[in-house]
């Protein structure tokens, strides 16, 4: 089932919970490739699924042709929010053409896969000055994850 979600105007109540992460920080818990998010919207659901092989169907009839590289932006009250896949074009890259299509100079959240655990200190140094450019007042980094925070304070 696919629901028609008109994003025209700011949503006034998004609950963002995330599904499938590909890292486990605690025993017990097991870590999925992929990144998978459940969105509510002013009440109407989103799936953000990043992740293996998915099926448009429950019988796992129809394949999900959609790539995993791909990102979920909306405005809400507190300015534009950026649900990241697994940003395999980078996050600058991202969000510079969000931007182009928005309009927006700034992003209130990004979230997401990041794929940042990796980076050398230059390409680090790039994605800080790009959120801290685009004044970015929330992150939340999942998918090959570093602690930007730590980052932006080091800068």
């Amino acid at each position: 089932m696919m629901t028609n979600l008109n994003f025209s105007k700011p949503l006034q109540k998004v609950t963002i919970t995330v599904l499938v992460e590909n890292t486990a920080g605690r025993r017990g818990l097991l870590g999925e490739h992929g990144l998978a998010f459940w969105i509510e919207a002013d009440g109407k659901p989103i799936l953000e699924d990043t992740g293996e092989t998915f099926w448009r169907d429950p019988a796992h009839q129809e394949l999900d042709q959609l790539p995993d590289d791909q990102a979920l932006f909306m405005t809400c009250p507190e300015g534009w929010v950026v649900v990241l896949g697994c940003a395999h074009s980078g996050v600058i890259n991202t969000l510079d053409y969000i931007a182009q299509l928005t309009g927006t100079r700034q992003f209130y959240l990004v979230m997401g896969g990041m794929h940042l655990l990796f980076a050398p200190p230059e390409r680090l140094r790039a994605t800080v000055t790009a959120l801290t450019k685009y004044n970015v007042q929330k992150i939340g980094a999942n998918h090959y994850r570093v602690k930007i925070k730590n980052n932006i304070a080091k800068m």
